[in-house]
């Protein structure tokens, strides 16, 4: 069974089954690397083997997605015939890696406060930092916000960058948020357009002496959301996006002492977003 012949017949198969966007664009993606790393070469468990070791420096979970799309391409290619590849030796090539279990990354209050106050040198990057925490959308989702997605009946629509579905990120206890969307544009163009990695690299050095990831920003705003009393376990789920399997294992970790009724106030620095939502708005 050669990858590059048949893996066309299976991506349609694929789609005709009904899966999401993303999960056939994973499909071609990780189907896409065996046949570039097969070439013209018959499927066997040590080519198997020798793929899975090409994908070193990609993250466990994204190795883990690759073992799945293949591993479902073999047993296809079975069950129409192609191949009879022993099952055991096909297991042991393709093993799925160890995921460490790590507890969520937040910024503390101190944190937030002081990348708030040097944010506001430059509005690209404060209208990045104030959309993070005040919504808690992943990076990608963030530079796509554009005021199109601001319904004032409904909150701000969010389309997910992973799992292709719309979910509504609420304004009442947003206020800056509300204020926000409402004086940072009216255009077309994204809320952030013009920002990039180095922007945000500087601010962290600037600020907290040290690079951080951008996502910290969805981590911190999760961690502060679940840890308020105001905020129920389906509204948690809605505004993150995640099933409540996945949002208590990657994303929560209990933040103590948060007050308030905003999300301003439960991230410990209302008056500091409120100043950089006002700098946004000039």
């Amino acid at each position: 069974m050669q990858p590059k012949t048949h893996a066309p017949e299976y991506l349609k198969h694929f789609a005709e089954e009904g899966h999401g966007y993303p999960a056939i664009k994973s499909a071609e993606l990780w189907l896409g690397s065996l046949v570039t790393f097969a070439q013209d070469a018959e499927l066997t468990p040590a080519l198997l083997a020798d793929w899975k070791s090409s994908l070193r420096g990609y993250a466990p979970s994204s190795v883990n997605r690759a073992i799945t799309v293949i591993r479902s391409f073999i047993r296809w290619g079975r069950v129409r015939g192609y191949h009879a590849l022993d099952r055991d030796l096909v297991s042991d090539a393709l093993r799925y890696v160890e995921v460490s279990t790590r507890v969520p990354v937040a910024l503390t209050t101190e944190e937030i406060r002081t990348l708030c106050i040097a944010a506001r040198a430059e509005i690209r990057v404060a209208t990045f930092l104030a959309l993070g925490l005040l919504t808690g959308m992943r990076p990608g989702e963030i530079l796509r916000c554009a005021p199109a997605h601001h319904q004032p009946d409904r909150g701000l629509l969010c389309y997910a960058t992973k799992t292709g579905r719309e979910r509504v990120i609420p304004l009442a206890d947003n206020p800056e948020l509300a204020m926000l969307l409402s004086g940072a544009g009216h255009g077309p163009a994204p809320y952030c357009a013009g920002f990039s990695t180095f922007h945000w690299d500087t601010l962290c050095r600037a600020a907290l002496g040290r690079t951080i990831p951008r996502k910290i920003l969805r981590s911190t705003h999760s961690c502060y959301l679940a840890s308020s009393k105001h905020c129920t376990e389906f509204e948690y789920q809605s505004r993150m996006g995640h099933s409540a399997e996945v949002a208590n294992a990657h994303y929560r970790s209990m933040i103590q002492g948060v007050k308030g009724e905003t999300v301003a106030q439960w991230l410990g620095a209302e008056a500091e977003i409120q100043l950089l939502v006002r700098r946004v708005c000039q």
